[in-house]
Formats: C-alpha cells, structure tokens, sequence
C-alpha cells in the first residue's frame, strides 16, 4: 500500500469575503474561490436567501448563558492595567 503525504495550502489565499445583508446591517462571510464564477454567484445567491438562518450575534442565539459566551478580564479591584512602553 502506497502513502502519500498531503501538502496543505493556506486556506485565506482562497478565500474571498461577501456580504450578504445590506450595507446597514453586514452579513460578512468568507468563502472558497476554487470553484467557478458561476459556481460562486450561486452558492451566494442561495446564502443570501437563506441568511436569516445564521446566527450574527450572541442576540441571535436564543438560549445561551452569556457568563459562558462573553470574553471577560479577570482583574482585580484596583489594579491598572500595564503599557509596554
């Protein structure tokens, strides 16, 4: 049996960034540009209809404890934060 080893490429190289809300509210993905043009107008078109299905903040997920969600600084009382000057 014959192994062979995979080479990866970086993925951003073949990414490409679409909007698919409007320009007040952004609806910002990333997606893959190996495929065809009309391949891509496609799979875009389907997002757009679709995008009411995808979570686009911590609002859109009913349900979630934000103590678990939210990035938080432990610091302590009083204390200053440091600069690197």
């Amino acid at each position: 049996m014959e192994q062979h080893e995979q080479t990866w490429k970086p993925a951003a190289k073949e990414l490409k960034h679409i909007n698919v809300g409007n320009d007040q509210f952004k609806k910002e993905l990333k997606i893959g540009t190996l495929n065809t043009l009309e391949q891509r107008v496609e799979f875009i078109a389907l997002l757009q209809e679709y995008s009411d299905v995808f979570a686009w903040s911590y609002k859109d997920m009913l349900g979630l404890e934000t103590s678990i969600v939210m990035h938080k600084i432990p610091l302590e009382k009083g204390c200053k934060p440091l600069s690197k000057n």
